[in-house]
């Protein structure tokens, strides 16, 4: 699972935004757990421009921040940067662009909470935090488990979804 920013900064803060679902499949030592490059430049931008003024010490060592926890990290390579700019996606966010399109080449699931800044119009889950392309109506409302899988056909990515919302 490729998780984002959010999940990457709500795991090492032990927030309590943290989905139960998604922490407990971080915590599962099977389960590899990725955070790309993207995040580190995030994390590091965000930081800068004041925005994250309570994750100094992350983005002063992303890279070390990462290894404690226990993930892997995700280098950006050139085929995706190349598919995250010419991806004819309508979606403006760099980092989100990157996510998906490292989850597209790797095969890899993103675990997210962003409902309205994913590529295709993507949903989020809360629980698992996997994306899905399919309609937003329906996953956001109520409190009932809901799990899909569905092949997007112009991105070309299986995205699964277990949404507690």
């Amino acid at each position: 699972m490729l998780i984002d920013t959010h999940i990457f900064l709500w795991w090492l803060f032990d927030d309590d935004r943290l989905p139960v679902k998604i922490k407990e499949y971080i915590q599962d030592i099977n389960h590899p757990v990725y955070v790309s490059s993207a995040s580190v430049w995030e994390i590091a931008t965000k930081f800068r421009l004041g925005k994250l003024p309570e994750a100094a010490s992350v983005a002063m060592n992303a890279p070390e921040w990462i290894i404690k926890a226990g993930f892997q990290p995700l280098d950006i390579t050139p085929e995706h940067a190349q598919l995250a700019g010419a991806w004819g996606i309508a979606h403006r966010d760099p980092f989100d662009r990157m996510l998906a399109a490292q989850s597209k080449l790797e095969n890899l699931t993103v675990a997210s909470v962003d409902v309205n800044d994913h590529p295709n119009g993507a949903t989020h889950d809360r629980l698992n935090g996997a994306i899905s392309s399919w309609p937003k109506s329906g996953f956001r409302t109520g409190f009932k488990l809901v799990q899909t899988s569905v092949f997007h056909p112009l991105s070309k990515c299986r995205f699964s979804m277990i949404s507690d919302r």
